[in-house]
């Protein structure tokens, strides 16, 4: 079981967790696809806000 942890700071950290294709936030599963996760964040950091894997 693989886990990824990511982020996005927006007035405060919001976390995700990706884990065997399935994107999770705040502890219970989203409808969002881990594609659709990484065009988020990407379009999150070209508006400069701070995003990252930890």
């Amino acid at each position: 079981m693989k886990s990824e942890i990511y982020f996005v700071n927006m007035d405060g950290n919001i976390y995700f967790k990706v884990e065997d294709g399935v994107v999770y936030s705040r502890d219970r599963k989203t409808d969002v696809s881990p594609n659709k996760l990484s065009d988020f964040l990407a379009i999150a950091k070209e508006l400069e806000f701070k995003t990252g894997k930890l």
